[in-house]
This record gives C-alpha cells, structure tokens and sequence, in this order.
C-alpha cells in the first residue's frame, strides 16, 4: 500500500496535480471620495511606450484603488495613469485597451498632453467601441503630443450590462486499435480526431474605475 501511495505521489509531482489557479476578480469601484485626489495629473514617472512592443502581461495596468487620482474641474475623481509617447520620426498607431477583472469592466478617456502640459486632444468614450470582451480605441500619433493620460470616465462608471460571448471549442479525441494475430503478436495503431462543439457564455458587468489597461504602439505600414 505504501509503495502505491509513493508511485502516486510521484506521478502528482510529474504531472503537475496543483490545485487551479482562481479566476483573478476586483469588485467594481463606483464611488469613491474627490477630496483624497490631488488637484491635477501628476507626468512624472511616466511609463514609456516602446513602438512594436508587444502586449503581454508584463506591460498591463491595473486600475484599482492603489493607483493616483485626480480631481477633475468638474469635481469628479478618476483613477489615471501616465504614458510617455515615443519621439518617431514616422506617425505610429496607438492602442488602448481595457478589459474586465472579474465583473469590474474598467471605462475610460483618454487626453493627449504636450510638454509643456496642454491638452492636445481628449478622446470621450465614443472613441472607444467593442472588440469581443474590450473595449478599444486605435489613435494615430501627432507631433508635439509627449504623453497620453488614461483615466477612469465617472459619467459612465456605474451602469450594469450584460454580454454573451460565442464560445467555439475543438475537443480532440484519441483512438487506439489493438490488433492481435493467429501467432498472438499485437500491434496498437492510434488515431486523432477532433470535434467542434459551441456554446455561449453569459457575463455580468458593471462599468468601473477598476479594470485592466494595454497602451502599446505599432508601426504604420504603407503599402509601396
């Protein structure tokens, strides 16, 4: 007995027998006090945005009561990050995207910022539209713009909503044949096959100050 629990332990160590990892989940931040927000965004500190570097995980902002705050002249607070744009020589396309944790579904704006700190151009939620699960919004680069502020949008945050997303799964399906002959010799023969199965999920959500945040930028291709 004892031999067959030490194969078994060994076995769990070899495939990985780990309990699963939970699903990540932030509650949705919609309110929160305007008199702990400093007066005005704070550029310092920026983090840079590298032209083709790819969105990964080690470049996501998360937007949760950690993050600075400013109180913006109508009084409102938003949660904000800074972005400092890179110097091309050539216009680059810019991504935002914010995406959900859990059932907080973080909605912004976003203001290009000059050095000098005038604000270039504000891109209000009508900028952004749905792709699967995001929300996105692709912005062409223009000289003398240095920073892009990202902040949460309180005329939004709060409204509840629901969506469904189709789910398309491919389960793959392993047969072996065992084949014995009049000498008693056998021989296995295996084959794959696969299935496609749908299905649709059901989520709920709340608009929030809290979420997931990409900013990354991509060369322009121009056809020659």
């Amino acid at each position: 007995m004892k031999g067959k629990l030490a194969i078994t332990a060994a076995c769990c160590l070899l495939a990985g027998c780990a309990k699963p990892v939970p699903e990540r989940t932030l509650p949705p931040l919609i309110a929160f006090n305007p008199a702990y927000c400093a007066p005005s965004v704070v550029l310092q500190d920026a983090t840079p945005v590298i032209v083709g570097e790819l969105e990964t995980p080690k470049n996501e902002i998360l937007f949760d009561e950690s993050n600075p705050c400013v109180r913006q002249q109508d009084g409102t607070p938003a949660i904000y990050h800074v972005f400092h744009l890179p110097a091309a020589d050539q216009p680059y396309l810019i991504t935002v995207r914010t995406e959900p944790v859990g059932p907080a579904y973080l909605v912004v704006t976003a203001d290009f910022i000059a050095a000098d700190g005038t604000v270039t151009r504000r891109i209000g939620g009508d900028g952004f539209s749905f792709h699967g699960i995001s929300l996105t919004a692709l912005l062409r680069s223009r000289p003398g713009e240095e920073y892009l502020v990202v902040k949460s949008d309180p005329s939004r945050v709060g409204y509840a909503f629901d969506q469904i997303s189709e789910v398309s799964l491919l389960y793959s399906t392993a047969t072996t044949t065992v084949v014995t002959s009049k000498t008693g010799k056998t021989s296995s023969f295996t084959s794959f096959s696969s299935t496609p199965v749908g299905g649709s999920r059901n989520h709920n959500f709340v608009f929030s100050h809290n979420g997931s945040l990409h900013v990354t930028a991509s060369p322009i291709l121009v056809n020659k």
